[in-house]
């Protein structure tokens, strides 16, 4: 029973274990009830209640139109809300905030409407269509407890603020103003969390127009933000897309960590690959999303839990840089970690390659051959003979599968990265001398950390007869990829 006497609707599917080619992580003894947890793929969520879904669309959307970009700057002052759930409170029923009950957590602001609502241990899903089909609802809870266990019980990943009392609000919603999904915050009236809690949005259609794996990697998306409101102060003076474009690359690969056996984000890498000359924090093509694969990296080249360790280090420094922020992570500069993960991604080199779109090419590597890029934009040549490269101009790193620095070594057929320092660099590729690559700094000038800047396509110039042209298409992605928020 909850504080109002009303039942707690809960329900206790199997719990079958992952597949084998993607084991779950060994880890303590669980701190969830185990009567009440829920751990179940996506494709019995359905099954649940025996009403299967209709069949999905052949693909993920090819416009996300994220909202929770919108929402921070609505909530910071600067622009309006983009739904009116932005500064709506919970549609709980008037009365008191109810008191915790003792079998489990409360639900903050009131009581949801038990024929429109749903409580599981961490989360109170209340919607307000009855049509909505129940296979969804069950679906969104599935995932939601999902994504908790391996945030918050397995990963040390904080609770979102009041979650270690309460349950999480979710809305269950058709219309979000064109976004799949989005996470606002909502301010008691009481003050009982001048912080600001998290509610969750989620389109319903989704669903059943995208899939499985799309809606698994949304809900898994959205947690993640709710997460880093509690950990991180978005209303400091730099913003823009300087502070959201690593909350979107995070929750991308949040949808990695929450449910790894659940292939429903990767195609998101396209966004990345085919543009990676635009700027670190550029919102051009969905470019944030698409950066998932930097912390996919990250936790490769530095270990898991490298992604967690960035937020913990931009919970003790809200004025910092994520660029700066991550690099600490990474160890040395960011043009260093930048290049080095270029060097990763365009090789190959990361645990799920086979499933991110190739990196788009700016041509032959011949002498002569460089362009321009804005500030840890990349270029990717590609090498038809072996030889040691360099680079004049402005300042850059140089990276390869050999290594990164002023001077790198490439084999025929490898790719050759340039990671700009700074904003506006301008470079060009010549042999190097035949001498020992240093130690990792970077060629060309001595660029600092770079100002703020528009961004800049990039362009590039082959030198020989080196062509310019762009290799690797977005890779098809499998039945229901996808995600938004």
């Amino acid at each position: 029973m909850n504080g109002a006497g009303v039942p707690r609707r809960r329900y206790t599917p199997p719990m079958p274990p992952l597949p084998a080619a993607r084991p779950a992580p060994p880890r303590a003894a669980p701190h969830l009830p185990l009567g009440a947890f829920l751990r179940v793929t996506p494709l019995l969520a359905p099954l649940l209640l025996g009403a299967p879904l209709p069949a999905a669309a052949a693909g993920p959307p090819a416009d996300l139109g994220c909202a929770t970009p919108r929402v921070i700057d609505a909530l910071r002052g600067l622009g309006p809300a983009p739904h009116p759930g932005v500064f709506a409170a919970p549609p709980a029923r008037p009365g008191p905030a109810l008191p915790r009950p003792p079998d489990g957590k409360a639900v903050l602001g009131g009581a949801p409407d038990p024929a429109m609502s749903l409580q599981t241990d961490n989360f109170v899903l209340a919607w307000s269509d009855p049509t909505v089909p129940p296979a969804t609802i069950e679906h969104a809870a599935a995932a939601l407890e999902r994504g908790w266990q391996a945030f918050i019980d397995e990963q040390g990943w904080p609770a979102p603020v009041s979650a270690d009392g309460h349950l999480v609000w979710v809305l269950l919603e058709r219309d979000l103003g064109g976004a799949t999904g989005y996470t606002t915050e909502w301010f008691p009236g009481d003050g009982s969390f001048p912080e600001g809690v998290a509610i969750i949005y989620l389109d319903v259609d989704t669903h059943v127009d995208f899939g499985d794996a799309f809606f698994t990697s949304l809900a898994i998306h959205e947690l993640m933000h709710a997460v880093q409101y509690g950990m991180r102060e978005y209303a400091w003076e730099t913003g823009g897309t300087e502070e959201t474009w690593y909350w979107e690359a995070s929750a991308t690969h949040g949808s990695e960590l929450g449910a790894p056996e659940v292939d429903g984000h990767q195609y998101t890498s396209a966004w990345f690959a085919e543009q990676p000359q635009l700027r670190f924090d550029s919102q051009e093509g969905f470019h944030q999303y698409g950066l998932f694969v930097l912390n996919a990296w990250l936790e490769h080249a530095r270990g898991p839990g490298a992604m967690k360790a960035v937020w913990e280090a931009g919970a003790d420094a809200p004025g910092a840089g994520w660029d700066g922020l991550l690099a600490g992570v990474a160890g040395g500069e960011p043009a260093a970690a930048w290049a080095e993960f270029g060097a990763a991604y365009g090789a190959g080199a990361l645990p799920e390659s086979g499933l991110y779109t190739p990196l788009a090419e700016a041509g032959a590597l011949r002498d002569g051959a460089g362009g321009a890029l804005p500030k840890l934009g990349l270029h990717a040549w590609r090498a038809d003979a072996p030889g040691r490269w360099t680079a004049e101009g402005d300042a850059v790193v140089l990276a390869g599968p050999s290594g990164h620095g002023a001077e790198v070594d490439v084999l025929a057929g490898e790719l050759l990265i340039v990671a700009a320092v700074g904003d506006d660099t301008r470079y060009t590729l010549v042999p190097a001398p035949d001498a020992p690559a240093d130690s990792g700094g970077p060629s060309g000038g001595a660029g600092g950390d770079g100002g703020g800047g528009a961004d800049d396509a990039g362009g590039a110039t082959p030198g020989g007869d080196g062509g310019g042209a762009k290799s690797g298409c977005a890779q098809a992605p499998g039945a229901g990829g996808g995600l938004g928020g």
